[in-house]
């Protein structure tokens, strides 16, 4: 599907909500998550997790459907893309004599919910469905570490920035993924 296609009818027809009851979520995101709580990972780090409600999880996870059938992330992208994983990722570098390998630090919590409606707009979706979208990926004002809607965004955020380093690692004869 072309972005400046996607309507808010058509969100809430894929959610089966009414379109009053979409714009509430977007709205509300902050009363249908858990609190945010913190959880140890390697090396010391703490991340703040964000789960959904059981209840919103569920219809996150039918958009997430929703938005992998409709929406192709950029063939860079492997992380949160259907039948993409780290492994095939990995798989891309296999027999090369170099690896480089950068990090983007708390990259889920670094994207904030303007930031994700600018990219959102700048990809070409219509204003009122870049902003419903950007409220509907966030919350707390920023992307959500938990969200089944999580891998969608940061994939939509970083599409453009994929192209641009697909493009110059083609120039340079390498295969990048992310």
């Amino acid at each position: 599907m072309i972005p400046s296609n996607l309507t808010v009818e058509r969100i809430a027809e894929e959610l089966k909500m009414p379109i009053k009851a979409v714009w509430w979520l977007a709205r509300n995101t902050e009363q249908v998550y858990f609190p945010t709580r913190q959880q140890k990972c390697g090396k010391g780090k703490v991340r703040q997790i964000d789960p959904p409600q059981a209840g919103t999880k569920k219809l996150f996870r039918v958009f997430h459907r929703f938005w992998q059938r409709e929406f192709r992330p950029h063939s860079m992208a492997h992380g949160g893309v259907k039948s993409r994983s780290c492994f095939t990722s990995a798989r891309a570098h296999l027999g090369r004599r170099f690896v480089v390998i950068r990090d983007i630090k708390d990259c889920f919590p670094s994207i904030s919910t303007e930031a994700m409606r600018e990219a959102l707009g700048n990809l070409g979706f219509r204003s009122d469905v870049a902003w419903l979208l950007s409220h509907l990926f966030t919350v707390h004002g920023r992307v959500p570490q938990g969200s089944p809607l999580s891998g969608d965004a940061l994939n939509l955020y970083l599409h453009k920035t994929d192209q641009i380093i697909a493009s110059t690692a083609g120039r340079n004869e390498a295969s990048p993924t992310r």
